[in-house]
């Protein structure tokens, strides 16, 4: 699970997970290990998140979602859920 903050084309990633103790999470071409990393976009569109996180008897779960960069809205709150269909 994973809610992100926009603000223009920087987006900052919240890792809402329950006892996770290990998260990965790929933006475009880059890998942050980090458990709230921000990536700016260069530009406005839709783009692929992935989320790994990995509990402490290392039961790891990886969720895909699509978000919005650089949208007429400067800053909104969004909630992705591992509940919703991938």
């Amino acid at each position: 699970e994973f809610n992100y903050q926009q603000t223009g084309y920087t987006l900052t990633f919240e890792n809402t997970t329950p006892e996770f103790v290990s998260s990965e999470w790929i933006v475009e071409d880059q890998t942050y290990y980090e458990n709230n990393p921000s990536h700016t976009f260069t530009g406005e569109g839709n783009f692929d998140v992935t989320l790994k996180t990995c509990n402490q008897n290392l039961a790891c779960d990886t969720i895909t979602k699509t978000v919005s960069a650089g949208t007429a809205v400067s800053s909104k709150l969004n909630s992705l859920s591992m509940t919703d269909p991938v």
